[in-house]
């Protein structure tokens, strides 16, 4: 081989990588930049359904299911339906005044399809605010669910998740069902599950380490008895 095309041949492996990398580079420093980027001006004081204790609004704002909070639902259905192969999906931030809409109708008792015209990424910002806003840690206890998955310890994470309140457990299923199908389509959409469990771990406030676990034995852990 001739040392040009030797030459050509490590500059285009090198540009291949660094495509492969972009994704995660951006989130890493978004979130070191600005690690409150995605939630600047969508803060509000807990209402009905977001920052409320997601067991309390069931009897009124669960009708779907009766189980998880209709918003996490439908936004669920509209990603699955419109959203799995989006580009830097939950990477890129929808439309603030668009979210602070979205936001406000939810909080008066309207679906998602009742609020302003919206695109995916939308739905993905206001789904993360909704888990972001949690009262309480959706994993429960932080330090031990991040050192059991640290650990590789599933069965003890298995346990863990078992004596968690049913609500917190039926919204995990649900969140990471979603998670899970995002991250098999990552050739289309450059979500894989590291990049996924950058965003997520901020969201949930564990470790990057639990993401991933999560995601990855997300079948045995919360699909299976």
């Amino acid at each position: 081989m001739r040392p040009l095309d030797s030459i050509v041949q490590s500059v285009q492996a090198a540009a291949q990588w660094v495509r492969q990398q972009v994704p995660a580079i951006f989130i890493l420093l978004s979130n070191a930049l600005n690690p409150h980027a995605t939630s600047r001006n969508l803060e509000y004081r807990r209402g009905n359904i977001f920052g409320a204790n997601p067991a309390a609004v069931l009897s009124k704002y669960a009708k779907i299911n009766g189980l998880v909070p209709d918003l996490v639902l439908e936004c669920i259905a509209e990603l699955d339906a419109k959203g799995l192969r989006t580009e830097g999906l939950f990477r890129v931030p929808g439309t603030h005044t668009v979210i602070n809409r979205m936001r406000a109708d939810i909080e008066s008792g309207k679906s998602l399809s009742q609020t302003p015209p919206h695109n995916e990424h939308d739905v993905a910002s206001v789904l993360k605010m909704y888990f972001r806003e949690l009262p309480s840690p959706l994993f429960g206890d932080i330090e031990t669910v991040n050192q059991l998955a640290q650990k590789n310890e599933l069965e003890a994470f298995k346990e863990h998740i078992r004596r968690l309140p049913e609500v917190n457990r039926e919204l995990m299923k649900a969140l990471f069902g979603l998670l899970n199908r995002v991250q098999q389509q990552s050739k289309f959409n450059l979500m894989t599950t590291k990049n996924l469990a950058l965003i997520f771990s901020a969201t949930l406030n564990c470790s990057f380490v639990t993401i991933i676990f999560v995601i990855n034995h997300y079948t045995y852990l919360l699909q299976e008895s």
